[in-house]
């Protein structure tokens, strides 16, 4: 029997075999096409260029699908209010064909020129390895409060939480 130069693997055989345990080695299967890792792993940093045509986005105040993302397009309604800078943070969960992601968005104010940053959950599913639903959750009012510099930006926290702290802003229900 090879052991590991610190013995450890002698010893867990032993164990296993003294208790009369049967140690089986099990392949694990090959990702499928609708894995939700493989598809982080390899593409959600660029998940906009590996979507499904039929695609069906939610995010709050309207949903998002490929007939509506034209029109936008057209009219010139995508990115009116605000420059993108960037998303980090990113923290994933994942099962099957389906991921969490939370993480904190950045844009610049176009008006004023004031950054704001927030946080946002998101859930995804996968399919043939291009991305076919997407839900978000975020409060638009954090970045509204941060151009009216009545909510600061997020400091050096390691969670992305829904609202940045410390902040004289509140309401009654929540402290």
């Amino acid at each position: 029997m090879r052991t590991k130069p610190n013995g450890r693997g002698a010893i867990g055989v032993l164990l296993a075999c003294g208790f009369g345990l049967i140690l089986t080695a099990v392949a694990s299967p090959a990702p499928g096409p609708d894995d939700a890792a493989t598809f982080i792993r390899t593409r959600e940093a660029n998940r906009q260029d590996f979507q499904d045509p039929d695609v069906r986005e939610a995010y709050p105040f309207g949903r998002s699908d490929p007939a509506n993302d034209k029109k936008l397009a057209q009219a010139g309604a995508f990115d009116a209010l605000t420059t993108y800078d960037g998303i980090d943070h990113k923290h994933f969960i994942v099962e099957g064909d389906r991921y969490a992601v939370e993480w904190l968005y950045h844009a610049t104010w176009k008006k004023t020129g004031n950054r704001q940053a927030e946080a946002s959950l998101c859930f995804a599913q996968v399919r043939n390895q291009l991305l076919f639903r997407w839900t978000e959750y975020f409060d638009d009012t954090v970045g509204e409060l941060q151009d009216r510099h009545l909510l600061p930006l997020y400091g050096d926290e390691k969670e992305n939480f829904p609202w940045p702290g410390p902040s004289k802003t509140a309401r009654i229900y929540r402290p």
